[in-house]
């Protein structure tokens, strides 16, 4: 079992249960989420920059709007 929280994982030994930090299960962690993100970014830059040319013509082509 482990814990979200603190990225820790049980392990047994025999009778014997420690709860253990785990550098490893973190960064997976941290990768997943960070893919999941860069998913997510990359799929709405590619929804709403087709719209980018109309929302340039409604602000006269200022970059500031």
């Amino acid at each position: 079992m482990t814990s979200g929280e603190t990225y820790e994982v049980e392990v047994k030994n025999g009778d014997e249960r420690e709860m253990v930090l785990d550098g490893p299960l973190y960064l997976r962690i941290l990768i997943s989420r960070v893919k999941i993100d860069s998913s997510s970014t990359v799929s709405y830059i590619q929804r709403t920059l087709p719209e980018l040319d109309n929302y340039m013509t409604s602000g006269d082509n200022n970059v500031n709007t």
